[in-house]
């Protein structure tokens, strides 16, 4: 018994630090609290976990205040809570709360610290920014709701350092846990990049390929679907790989269609600081071939120069023309102009070297008239 009564008291404190280790601070916004002139004073608290964190009870201190974070205060998954004196959409404003201790430091040009201590008294994450590394603030000895807060020196590994100037315009962030200077108003450092959404239809399902040119802080995709173009739905939530410098390609597929319908997508994300980054639109036509008519782009290697192939087959005897176009809907080369057999596969080849960039494959038949993007890297 006293065994198993260890155990649940070990999994019990294991489950406390893995909840403390998934959450940091975020973003901060200095501002001058108290100072009429320059009021907009935010700090979040992110959560990297995959479910929701509790922080009632968490001290939050600088050396402006000490405040108590009142109860029911969670932080959902993937999620900041915000909290502040100003601003829009804050979870806590500070100045609603009785908690709240100390007053306006006498000279805020020193700089600031921001400690954040759970509901036993231990350190969760700080950091500290100001003109200089050596400060005369620290260490610190705080007694907030019964409970004795020990803030170490600057020289103890706990501590983050932002050497800046106190400005109201500045602000700093946490990307990919590592602190970055940034604006206080805007998010200067997008969470990915993303290259045109391709949808392509076939056999009553739409496949859509994306790619991002970098992920930071990315862990979800929304990928959005529209009838007008203007107005879109979530669709399918899909993971993003939160860390990389590289381009990711993605792939997906929606079968919830109508045929003979024009449909618009795109990709979307809202980072941890609420920023929302949108995919360019792509349309495309649910619309099965009348003729039977097929052909796909098949790239290559030859090499050291990027070889282009396109492979197309009809069930009727007709006259087949290829056009390869750039991103500006100019003509680099015509890849075929001639008859074709039913039921026969072809095969059209260019060598030439693609710069890197986007392009077209035009294919016109008796009939119709077909395209197709692609993406030299």
């Amino acid at each position: 018994m006293r065994q198993i009564l260890l155990l649940v008291l070990f999994l019990l404190s294991l489950g406390a630090s893995l909840c403390a280790q998934s959450l940091y601070l975020s973003r901060i916004s200095p501002g001058f609290p108290g100072n009429p002139e320059h009021p907009a004073h935010r700090i979040s608290i992110f959560n990297e976990a995959s479910t929701y964190q509790e922080i009632s009870g968490y001290t939050l201190v600088t050396r402006s205040y000490v405040v108590v974070l009142p109860a029911q205060t969670f932080v959902r998954s993937k999620k900041s809570v915000d909290i502040g004196f100003e601003g829009l959409n804050l979870n806590i404003h500070l100045d609603t709360l009785s908690t709240l201790i100390r007053k306006q430091v006498n000279n805020p040009s020193l700089g600031d610290y921001v400690a954040l201590f759970d509901q036993k008294g231990d350190l969760v994450d700080a950091l500290y920014y100001g003109p200089s590394e050596n400060v005369a603030y620290l260490p610190e000895q705080i007694s907030a709701n019964n409970t004795l807060l020990l803030l170490p020196t600057e020289t103890n590994d706990v501590w983050e350092f932002m050497r800046n100037p106190v400005d109201p315009a500045v602000a700093f962030v946490r990307i990919n846990r590592k602190w970055r200077a940034n604006s206080r108003t805007k998010n200067l450092i997008p969470a990915t990049n993303y290259r045109s959404v391709i949808p392509t239809y076939q056999d009553g399902i739409v496949t859509l390929d994306w790619k991002t040119m970098y992920e930071y802080d990315c862990f979800m995709h929304l990928l959005e679907r529209s009838i007008d173009g203007k107005n879109f739905q979530l669709i399918r939530q899909v993971p993003g790989v939160r860390e990389s410098d590289n381009v990711k390609s993605y792939r997906e597929y929606d079968s919830n269609i109508e045929k003979e319908r024009v449909y618009y997508y795109r990709v979307t994300h809202v980072d941890k600081f609420g920023e929302v980054i949108s995919s360019s639109m792509a349309k495309v036509r649910t619309e099965d071939n009348p003729s039977e008519f097929s052909f796909e782009i098949l790239k290559g290697e030859r090499g050291t120069d990027q070889v282009l192939n396109v492979r197309f087959a009809s069930v009727l005897n007709q006259q087949v023309r290829i056009k390869l176009l750039d991103e500006e809907l100019r003509e680099i080369a015509i890849l075929f102009y001639d008859d074709i057999d039913a039921y026969k596969q072809n095969l059209v080849t260019y060598q030439k070297p693609l710069p890197v960039g986007k392009y077209f494959v035009i294919l016109s038949t008796e009939e119709k008239r077909y395209y197709e993007p692609f993406i030299i890297e």
